[in-house]
């Protein structure tokens, strides 16, 4: 009775959190074992108290005999991290920083105890983990960081040649890869190492007009710190998703996302990779707990998040190229216990999952596995091709492209990706191991997915191109207005065959398109806020739709106290409508069209002004794509239009491709 009454009383302290540090005297005021099962029942506690909790545990458990310490270590970290993530996401308090890490105030307790400081950097020791890992032959058994914020904020300054000197860091933040490389940088010696690497800058609480404003200061900033060698050598660019500032290499391009969000807290939220998620706002470094704990664990936390996520949505989806990259910086993918185990499991009928999806590597129901599922898929996995590309230092030369699989086209956000399914992805990984090994070389910037980032499912509104000492900004004007001439040529291309070809219908009039240009760029960044500066798009959609579309997002802007600047006499419309004609099927049946002229401005190329504009933008881009090649119109529109209800047994079909 006494166990059960404590039991209760643990239960409504447990109920009665709120997340601060107050909760770490309520849990520890517990018996032993009452605070252990308190403290992973926690999802609301912010990551710091957790851990201070955990520490004060793990001490006890280790200095004593505690009945039931052995169950406390079965627990993971990391998935107490997932589901905290999800309060992260619901807590609407106007103090963003909390439940984050604030690496100045909380990294001692964040990072012990397998952390020794000294006035040159932090070391951190990892620990081998439970579950199924993969891209980890470079996972360093330990890192150095920098030991403290005044460090950090002394190596920013190095690492990015003081290019943001004099910026005024009011709703600016600094996210990514660059806050990565700062941090791991403890020398000069590291500072080469990301000599490549770019500024990754988010605009928040500004509205699209502030925000402009704001993106003209940093550029104004970042011009002005410029070395004497490059003043005058820059280019913007601008496209449906960045504006990006360029000089000559090795000045750092600086890349301010077209996102609006409301905080800090949002950036971090969408990361698809745990190790990017930290940023800088130039007076504080806060990361997500499960950046922090990539940094403690040298993993990333594989959730089927990776896979179906979107830009627009709580967590985007990841690139193949992104997991590869931060494979080589020594960052691995880590599947948790659980999720592995619910591979064996039998899942009920009407849960989406086929007992024969496991046969494969499982034989029958009930019968014992012939091999550990996913050992056996990577065992699979040797490369099996004959190439003649020559050699690479008396190595064989591979790229990723090489492994393309042109028959896997799906409706996931990566289309033909190496991340639609795991078996395809393993073939990637274990061409990575021997390269790893050094058994073969590898071109880095060769992907399968750059043979076509202008398909259907793709985000990518840039050109190709190699940031090095090659880099040449002339050769770069002239590769984006080829670039540009390309997406005309290609769309000139598709009329002729959606429209005539053997299905015999009417003659588009071309003339009437006018400019259009996937990418615009200038030597200063005032004329790509200006109508010249527009994204420019073409492409068919149904009789009525451009109406429709121009009306919602009028609409929605009105409501926001926002208007969108007239680029003609003409109209004031995102959506101009420049013919009607009709496609004949090759079932004779005709089906009517309009040809559409999208133009993206300076105002709604922000994202996230207003929902309805960006499900607008998803029916836009799904048209322009599946113009592009018709053959995807029917996955693409049923992966945009369509919610695909989470089922337990997701994981198990992604797994089982």
């Amino acid at each position: 009775m006494q166990a059960s009454l404590l039991e209760q009383t643990a239960s409504k302290i447990v109920d009665n959190l709120n997340g601060g540090e107050e909760d770490i005297a309520a849990i520890s005021a517990l018996p032993t074992q009452l605070a252990r099962r308190a403290l992973w029942e926690s999802e609301g506690l912010t990551y710091y108290t957790f851990r201070t909790l955990k520490n004060l545990l793990d001490n006890q458990d280790s200095s004593t005999d505690v009945p039931g310490s052995s169950d406390f270590a079965k627990h993971d970290v990391d998935e107490w991290i997932l589901a905290n993530e999800r309060t992260l996401r619901d807590d609407r308090k106007s103090d963003w920083k909390r439940g984050l890490v604030d690496y100045d105030a909380h990294a001692d307790v964040v990072f012990h105890p397998s952390t020794k400081s000294s006035s040159s950097a932090r070391v951190i020791h990892r620990e081998n983990l439970p579950g199924y890992t993969l891209l980890d032959e470079l996972r360093a058994p330990s890192i150095s960081i920098q030991p403290s914020l005044a460090s950090f904020q002394a190596m920013f300054n190095k690492i990015t040649n003081g290019l943001l000197n004099g910026l005024d860091w009011s709703n600016i933040f600094v996210a990514g890869g660059i806050v990565l490389s700062t941090l791991s940088s403890t020398s000069d010696a590291d500072v080469e190492k990301y000599i490549s690497s770019d500024i990754d800058v988010y605009i928040h609480g500004l509205d699209p007009v502030a925000a402009n404003q704001k993106v003209q200061h940093i550029c104004d900033v970042w011009k002005s710190n410029l070395p004497e060698s490059a003043r005058g050598k820059t280019l913007v660019v601008r496209n449906s998703r960045t504006i990006t500032f360029f000089s000559e290499y090795p000045v750092k391009r600086l890349q301010v996302v077209l996102k609006l969000v409301g905080s800090p807290k949002e950036v971090l939220l969408n990361f698809d990779l745990d190790i990017c998620a930290m940023g800088y706002d130039g007076t504080s470094l806060i990361m997500l707990p499960r950046a922090a704990r990539a940094l403690e664990t040298g993993y990333n936390i594989f959730t089927m998040d990776l896979i179906q996520g979107h830009y627009l949505g709580e967590r985007r989806a990841s690139q193949e190229s992104r997991v590869f990259k931060y494979a080589d910086k020594g960052y691995g993918i880590r599947i948790l216990p659980r999720y592995v185990d619910s591979l064996a499991r039998t899942f009920p009928a009407g849960s989406g999952v086929e007992t024969n999806y496991r046969t494969r590597y499982y034989g029958t129901p009930g019968n014992e596995p012939r091999a550990p599922y996913l050992e056996a898929v990577a065992a699979t996995m040797l490369i099996q091709l004959k190439v003649d590309l020559g050699s690479v230092g008396g190595l064989m030369e591979f790229t990723h492209a090489m492994l393309e699989e042109r028959s896997i086209v799906t409706s996931e956000p990566g289309g033909r990706s190496c991340l639609t399914s795991f078996e395809v992805l393993m073939r990637h990984v274990e061409l990575w191991r021997e390269k790893v090994k050094g058994h073969i070389a590898m071109t880095e910037e060769d992907w399968a997915s750059n043979n076509y980032d202008d398909g259907p499912t793709g985000y990518d509104d840039s050109p190709n191109y190699i940031w090095g000492k090659d880099f040449n900004l002339e050769y770069f004007k002239h590769s984006l207005e080829k670039y540009n001439e390309k997406d005309y040529t290609a769309f000139c291309d598709s009329c002729d065959e959606i429209m005539e070809g053997e299905r015999g219908g009417e003659e588009i009039d071309l003339d009437a398109i006018g400019e259009t240009r996937r990418v615009s760029f200038a030597t200063d960044l005032s004329s790509l806020l200006e109508p010249k500066g527009d994204v420019i798009l073409l492409f068919f959609a149904a009789p009525g739709f451009a109406h429709f579309a121009n009306k919602l997002v009028n609409a929605a802007l009105q409501d926001r106290g926002l208007a969108l600047p007239s680029p003609t006499v003409e109209t004031a419309n995102m959506i101009d409508v420049l013919g009607s004609y009709t496609r004949q099927h090759d079932d004779d049946e005709e089906v009517p069209m309009e040809m559409l002229r999208w133009r993206i401005n300076s105002i709604v190329g922000w994202q996230q002004i207003d929902r309805r504009i960006d499900e607008v933008f998803e029916i836009l881009w799904s048209f322009y794509r599946a113009f592009g090649e018709v053959r995807m119109l029917s996955p693409d529109l049923h992966r945009k239009f369509f919610t695909e209800l989470w089922r337990e047994g997701t994981g198990v079909l992604w797994m089982d491709r």
